[in-house]
């Protein structure tokens, strides 16, 4: 538990809180946002669909429950309220990064797992965004070590980490992926 507040108003918050930054006045801590995760978060990632979609925060970290539900390592939850969405991937390991398509189809994650979504995965891997269960895509650049950042640039991800190796070619702790999975070849 932690407190947070701004100026003289505290209050208890556990691992996560939002705080409301208008124009013209201090930040507030929106009291209504109690995701509680029962451990640190390392990762968020807003999404917000610009077709009449849905709005999310994704959270990853080393927690085994966020938003009021069972949820190891990695969650989908609501960013008014803090509940959690039906999205469960499961990771068996700390999750470090994401990163959502601008379509909200696809969410890329990396960290410290092996297996995500029901298949084997190692340190990096593509998960639905639509199906509840996150099921594991077919997406699998495998890393010989932990992915701790990722970013999406157009057809590429961008990988980074403690890794030697991702894709099946040696790359130094950085390494540009295709959506498909191959390391991108130098040019």
């Amino acid at each position: 538990f932690a407190q947070a507040g701004v100026g003289v108003s505290l209050a208890n918050v556990q691992n996560l809180a939002a705080f409301s930054i208008g124009y013209g006045g201090p930040p507030s801590l929106l009291t209504g946002f109690t995701p509680s995760p029962d451990q640190p978060v390392f990762a968020l990632m807003p999404f917000s669909a610009t077709m009449g979609g849905t709005t999310k925060l994704y959270v990853g970290g080393d927690f085994s429950a966020v938003g009021g539900a069972p949820r190891s390592h990695v969650a989908a939850i609501n960013p008014t309220t803090g509940a959690a969405l039906d999205w469960n991937p499961s990771p068996n390991g700390r999750v470090r990064a994401m990163v959502p398509t601008s379509d909200g189809l696809v969410v890329f994650a990396g960290g410290d797992f092996r297996t995500i979504g029901g298949q084997s995965r190692d340190y990096v891997a593509a998960v639905s965004a639509t199906a509840p269960a996150g099921d594991a895509l077919p997406w699998n650049p495998a890393a010989n070590a932990p992915v701790a950042g990722l970013v999406i640039s157009g057809v590429n991800v961008l990988a980074g980490g403690e890794f030697t190796l991702i894709g099946g070619l040696a790359r130094e702790r950085l390494g540009p992926l295709r959506r498909l999975g191959r390391t991108q070849e130098r040019q």
